[in-house]
């Protein structure tokens, strides 16, 4: 904008000039007396005209024009969210212990089993295994069984009682007739009890033997040890 009107400005004076100087020209032709002062006129009259041509377009310019700076733009502030409340489990109800029957054995079921031997401080001994099954009544029976165990021995049959918790029995026992270096073991009797299931204690078996061993004069062997049935 400022320039445009420097350069209107520029024209203008330029066209004066021009007027100024056509204006002198025809004034020479009638009188060149005229002419000459004309022209010291005209020239003294130009120069106050140089004089505008230098005028400073700044002195009409207004003061410079600053735009006002935009106000930036506030962020709105955001809104946190409020936590939301942790929900709390519920605790689930213990649920009741359902008690577990125990299963009665069927019957025919061997429930335990074990063995035990005498010591007579000699190389003959008696040596005794048990097995208890369940016969699905209330009942066990105890079936028991007793071996020798020895170098020679010749001896006839006798007997053997077995003792249970308050229970026994009694059964024959084999004649053994053995000549070995080694040691042998020979079968002695099998025989059984029965008592209500359950039943625990000490089981005691005793032979009776009434012979002599190793220049030992022994009358009963007995093996004796601690019997649980379930």
């Amino acid at each position: 904008m400022e320039r445009r009107r420097v350069i209107a400005l520029f024209c203008v004076l330029i066209i004066i000039v021009l007027a100024l100087v056509l204006l002198l020209t025809h004034c020479g032709k009638s009188d060149d007396t005229a002419e000459a002062e004309t022209v010291t006129e005209a020239e003294a009259t130009a120069t106050p005209a140089a004089s505008i041509s230098v005028i400073t377009p700044a002195a009409e310019t207004g003061p410079a024009y600053t735009p006002e700076a935009s106000p930036t733009p506030t962020a709105a502030p955001t809104a946190s969210p409020s936590p939301s409340p942790t929900p709390t489990a519920s605790p689930s109800p213990s649920p009741t212990p359902t008690a577990v029957p125990t299963e009665a054995p069927a019957a025919g079921t061997l429930t335990a089993e074990g063995s035990f031997s005498s010591n007579t401080g000699t190389s003959l001994n008696m040596g005794v295994t048990w097995r208890a099954v369940d016969n699905g009544d209330g009942t066990t029976t105890i079936s028991v069984s007793g071996t020798v165990t020895s170098y020679s021995l010749s001896i006839m049959g006798s007997t053997a009682t077995i003792s249970f918790a308050g229970y026994s029995t009694s059964c024959s026992t084999s004649s053994i007739s053995v000549d070995s270096s080694s040691m042998t073991v020979s079968s002695l009797f099998s025989t059984s009890l029965t008592v209500p299931s359950g039943t625990t204690g000490d089981m005691s078996v005793t032979w009776n033997f009434n012979g002599t061993y190793d220049d030992v004069s022994i009358s009963t062997i007995t093996a004796t040890d601690y019997v649980y049935t379930s």
